[in-house]
């Protein structure tokens, strides 16, 4: 029996062209990249069947294959409808010039793929619903090129993620908020999201009513949902200013065109447990490959039209030498613990309850010197049994321990805000009493928060006990449910905490050919 194959796999895919019908053109005088990009956007919404995209100086306009190039006269005349629509444009004045010849490149290509992706319409399955918030899956795509065989190709990247969404909009949550009739309470610093591009915004102030506003909101509404709902808006709804991101720009929104945003500072207000909606983000194995498929399958339609083409993703059995395999299985690998103990990668716990650690730090060279430990708690999990164990576990591998500090912070009722003040002032609090290392553990709804605007407890603690030069171990609720797989648990913490402390668990038994040392990056006690 032949054995078995394994082939790895890429989310990139080489895109293939086939009688591209496209043009060029710049405007003078010469515009920034945002300008262009925002530009594009426009005229890739106002023309059919056509893309448009910046790329430093010119517009690039790729048409689908049964549609005729737009001439200058119907540029000229898309342009001046945008430039009448949107605020920014309309007192400029542009020249308008043709490119004789231009020359297409991968990356323009790609440019161009991306853009035919943001105006197709794919599935987006709904993972959990809960009072109105719901985690849905959806597509994300970006730019690539690559060198295959010598030259570059363009390509770009098809991934699948999770979204947390609110279904209703702005204006449908704020008529039924307890907080209606002091708008500014709740409304000013809030996190929105525009429905019809998901760009992300915060609400920095109110402008005046829609009673104001209506006409002009109207004229600058695309969508027939948008316009249905202004008209219908009641007069003394707000019409708020936005800014996005760090651009101090501030735009004039109706909220029946922006969706609240659901974040661990804001699910309160939806009534949703942040934990449960982190968790329905995650995406197991055979669904992402499902839900793949479908989006290529999507993709490969919508780009058909214009003649472009996806191909298979980079993988190792047609491109081996993108990628890199170890000549030795990673559990075959041979390690070296104390007193001249070997064993492999998957005997770890072995070599360490014969052998010890391969070299002890100074401090703990002294067999009778006890790690101090402090657990920080900022969850409901009772965590005295496992700190039992895991004091009995470091014994086992020749170290004395003793949890000097239990410190229970209860955060349930605070804000974002408040609960990080709490927790800087507990930390800050523990770092006074002589610990070597901090066991912090956090509530399950604090996991995948580092890219949210409050950021998580995890980095938070995580860097405060840094600039103190203390280790720390953060462990999660969900992991404490089952005080039967405790010791799959420290299986994996305590080699951990070892090496924090500034211990060498173990080496390589072998040295490696293409390197002396590998350098990693943690909070730990220099050896």
């Amino acid at each position: 029996m032949s054995p078995q194959v394994y082939k790895s796999l890429s989310e990139v895919f080489p895109l293939t062209t086939s009688q591209l019908k496209f043009m060029c053109f710049r405007l003078t005088p010469e515009i920034e990249k945002k300008d262009g990009n925002r530009l594009s956007y426009h005229f890739s919404r106002k023309l059919s069947e056509t893309v448009v995209i910046w790329h430093h100086p010119y517009f690039w306009v790729l048409v689908s294959s049964n549609k005729q190039i737009p001439n200058k006269d119907e540029l000229q005349a898309t342009l001046i409808i945008i430039q009448d629509e949107v605020d920014d444009f309309k007192e400029r004045l542009f020249g308008f010039q043709s490119v004789r010849h231009p020359q297409l490149t991968p990356f323009i290509i790609s440019l161009f793929a991306v853009q035919v992706l943001n105006k197709t319409k794919f599935d987006h399955p709904i993972a959990f619903s809960n009072n109105g918030v719901i985690v849905r899956r959806e597509p994300e795509f970006w730019t690539e090129t690559i060198e295959l065989q010598g030259s570059l190709h363009p390509a770009l990247t098809l991934t699948v993620s999770s979204s947390i969404v609110f279904r209703e909009n702005l204006a449908e949550f704020y008529e039924k908020h307890h907080q209606m009739q002091k708008p500014e309470e709740f409304l000013i610093g809030f996190k929105v999201q525009e429905i019809e591009r998901g760009n992300k915004a915060t609400i920095v102030g109110l402008v005046g009513t829609i009673g104001e506003y209506r006409d002009q909101l109207l004229e600058k509404a695309t969508g027939s949902t948008s316009k249905q709902a202004l008209r219908e808006a009641p007069d003394n709804q707000p019409v708020v200013a936005i800014q996005f991101g760090k651009d101090t720009k501030q735009f004039h929104y109706a909220m029946a065109a922006l969706r609240p945003c659901v974040t661990s500072e804001t699910a309160n207000q939806f009534e949703v447990e942040y934990g449960k909606l982190l968790k329905a983000t995650k995406i197991i194995h055979q669904e992402r490959t499902n839900l793949l498929a479908s989006y290529k399958e999507t993709a490969q339609a919508a780009l058909r039209a214009y003649g472009m083409q996806l191909e298979l993703s980079i993988n190792s059995r047609d491109y081996p030498s993108l990628f890199w395999e170890p000549p030795v299985k990673l559990e075959d690998i041979t390690l070296l613990f104390g007193n001249g103990i070997t064993g492999k990668r998957t005997e770890i716990l072995k070599g360490l309850s014969t052998g010890g650690v391969y070299r002890r730090h100074t401090k703990f060279k002294d067999k009778s010197k006890v790690i101090r430990i402090a657990a920080l708690k900022l969850c409901d999990a009772t965590v005295s049994l496992f700190l039992d164990q895991l004091t009995q576990r470091l014994a086992k591998y020749g170290f004395k321990s003793e949890v000097i500090t239990k410190t229970p912070l209860s955060i349930k009722n605070l804000t974002k805000t408040e609960a990080r003040a709490a927790v800087e002032r507990t930390v800050n609090e523990l770092v006074e009493i002589p610990h070597d290392i901090v066991l912090a553990f956090l509530p399950e709804s604090d996991r995948h928060t580092d890219d949210t605007d409050e950021g998580s407890f995890y980095h938070q603690i995580y860097s405060l006990l840094l600039r103190r030069q203390i280790a720390s171990q953060i462990i999660y609720e969900d992991t404490l449910s089952d005080s039967g797989k405790y010791q799959y648990i420290l299986n994996q913490v305590i080699p951990g905490i070892l090496a924090k402390l500034g211990n060498l668990p173990f080496i390589l038994a072998e040295p490696l050919d293409i390197a002396d040392h590998f350098i990693g990056l943690d909070i730990s006690t220099g050896v």
